[in-house]
């Protein structure tokens, strides 16, 4: 009975979210339970398990005594169920880096070919300044947050939003691996010398160079999780020797 009752849930959760799409904005109100249990003949519970999917998909934006409203219909409605399953699935940290090192590349050559504004020029410069004083400081959890800022910038100035969307989807994820890969300071050292060749080669629209400079600082990352755990690796075997 719990089965049905779950198929029904996500049948309706579909039928609600279709008719959102096709007759409503961002912004509207959508009918109250009562009146949804009507249209599509189920009970208010099933229209209640229904909104609650969509809410939690970033779709619906329950107001307590106002009612119901479109929150919003962005690529990140459909993608957000993606990010519990694959941290569920307990993702290798490796193959994140492998898909930072794809989509954050040509990230970095769209802005490169598109162009950064003034203002975007200066919070890139803004982030590296920072980045250089945390550095200094010793400081590697706010280094660590800069460098994802920094990352999210380039996704954001890609001018692509799928790109872009996809990134903030797996923020938690490559925020695992920045502070996996930036934890010993002779990378957090290649991290900013990468960082500034990065945004040099996007300030002079460059894109061959931005996404080769993004690739390798990636890349370099990347070898450094896997030099950790051959090290990590041997010294286990030592010890079992």
């Amino acid at each position: 009975m719990a089965g049905c009752r779950e198929r029904l849930g996500d049948r309706i959760t579909t039928e609600i979210q279709d008719l959102i799409f096709s007759e409503y904005k961002q912004g509207d109100k959508i009918p109250t339970e009562g009146e949804l249990a009507k249209q599509f003949s189920v009970s208010r519970i099933t229209i209640r398990e229904a909104i609650t999917n969509l809410k939690s998909k970033g779709i619906l934006d329950v107001r307590q005594g106002d009612g119901t409203f479109v929150s919003g219909l962005t690529p990140s409605s459909f993608m957000k169920p993606i990010l519990p399953m694959l941290k569920l699935r307990s993702t290798d940290i490796e193959d994140i880096f492998e898909v930072r090192i794809l989509i954050e590349t040509k990230a970095a050559q769209l802005a490169a070919s598109k162009g950064l504004t003034a203002a975007e020029s200066d919070k890139l410069a803004g982030i590296l300044k920072y980045m250089d004083q945390a550095a200094i400081d010793k400081n590697t959890i706010h280094y660590n947050d800069l460098d994802l800022e920094f990352h999210q910038c380039i996704a954001e100035y890609s001018r692509n939003e799928v790109i872009s969307t996809i990134h903030e989807l797996l923020l938690d994820l490559i925020k695992e691996t920045i502070q996996k890969a930036c934890s010993w300071p002779e990378h957090i050292i290649n991290s900013i010398i990468y960082h500034n060749r990065i945004v040099k080669a996007i300030v002079d629209q460059d894109p061959e160079n931005a996404g080769k400079m993004m690739s390798r600082h990636l890349s370099d990352g990347l070898d450094f999780i896997r030099k950790s755990r051959s090290e990590d690796t041997k010294e286990k075997d030592n010890r079992l020797a």
